[in-house]
């Protein structure tokens, strides 16, 4: 038998050792492109390709599976876009149950005296023993025929309370005008 390389002078030989060659080359490029063809997902073990086998730039959003990456797939890089929209508002919790009935130990005391005109009247409204004062005022029944001249805390002997001093101006329309005098205490801690 008479190879194809050992051709005679005529040149076949060389033909036939191309065409050898070429139908080689045609042989290995087809089985690879198979073999690619052939190679699915399901026959690569889980964690098996890593970010080291691909090339940079070659995995893009159509390649990842919608749901498919958690919070911890962006925990090493801390992936933060910009603020959404502000959300439509929700909807009107239940009432809670109505709490206790509390005491907040509040205390109103008053102490009223005439108020003659021309004269100077001073009086302290004391808060019950255990109280301390927390604010107090003053105040007149016609506040245009009277000259306050102290508002003010005190404490003496007697406890803590609110003072008040004031003159009566003349009375143009005859009525009695009354100093009143208030402080408003609650318990002590």
């Amino acid at each position: 038998m008479k190879l194809p390389w050992k051709g005679g002078a005529d040149g076949a030989g060389r033909t036939g050792m191309v065409l050898l060659l070429v139908l080689g080359f045609l042989l290995i490029a087809g089985t690879s492109a198979s073999a690619g063809a052939l190679i699915t997902g399901r026959q690569i073990k889980d964690e098996a390709v890593k970010s080291r086998h691909l090339k940079n730039g070659t995995v893009s959003a159509v390649d990842i599976r919608d749901g498919s990456l958690r919070r911890r797939d962006f925990e090493e890089h801390k992936v933060v876009g910009p603020p959404g929209p502000q959300g439509e508002p929700g909807a009107r919790g239940n009432v809670g149950p109505v709490g206790p009935a509390g005491n907040l130990g509040l205390e109103y005391r008053v102490t009223t005296a005439e108020l003659p005109f021309g004269e100077v009247v001073e009086l302290k409204t004391h808060c019950s023993a255990g109280n301390e004062q927390v604010g107090g005022g003053v105040g007149a029944t016609d506040a245009e025929e009277t000259d306050l001249r102290r508002s003010d805390r005190f404490v003496d002997a007697n406890g803590e309370g609110w003072l008040g001093r004031a003159v009566g101006l003349p009375d143009d329309n005859g009525a009695a005008n009354v100093l009143r005098v208030w402080a408003i205490c609650v318990a002590s801690q």
